[in-house]
């Protein structure tokens, strides 16, 4: 198999890089705006034992987490203003996509979140935004969908 050649072609723009909330009621992804970031952690155990003398791991549990900032705004429909009103009715869960989708083809990660703050700030004479940040609840998956042709 050819080692792939990594071209600016085939970088994905941060732009394209976003959190889709996904709609309950009908299973689509609604985008957000701004941006997002994604960490992705592994646990470390250490399991040294006095006959080495290096530390030896092993692999524990994973976890991940999600921020975003976008512009707030009084649009219900609008995915940042649902994650808003999700937390403060106390329905904190939530399935996202993170990523890239688009008619050329998908590379995104799926998960549940639990919406773990938001930060709502104004300053004068400037957009109204929100910082907000997702705790991964359960496993992440990775979605990879090639354009049809």
């Amino acid at each position: 198999m050819a080692t792939p050649v990594i071209t600016s072609e085939n970088k994905i723009l941060g732009n394209n890089f976003r959190l889709y909330l996904i709609e309950e009621s009908t299973n689509t992804p609604i985008p957000t705006e701004n941006n997002v970031s994604l960490s992705i952690s592994n646990e470390s155990i250490d399991s040294t034992d006095k006959r080495v003398n290096w530390a030896q791991f092993i692999d524990g549990v994973k976890g991940w987490t999600a921020s975003e900032e976008f512009h707030y705004t009084q649009v219900k429909e609008d995915p940042g203003f649902k994650l808003v009103q999700k937390l403060i009715s106390g329905d904190t869960r939530t399935q996202v996509i993170i990523g890239k989708i688009s008619e050329e083809g998908d590379i995104a990660f799926k998960g549940y979140v639990r919406i773990s703050g938001i930060d709502i700030s104004a300053a004068s004479n400037e957009l109204m935004t929100c910082s907000m940040s997702l705790t991964g609840d359960g496993e992440l998956e990775i979605v990879e969908k090639t354009a049809a042709a």
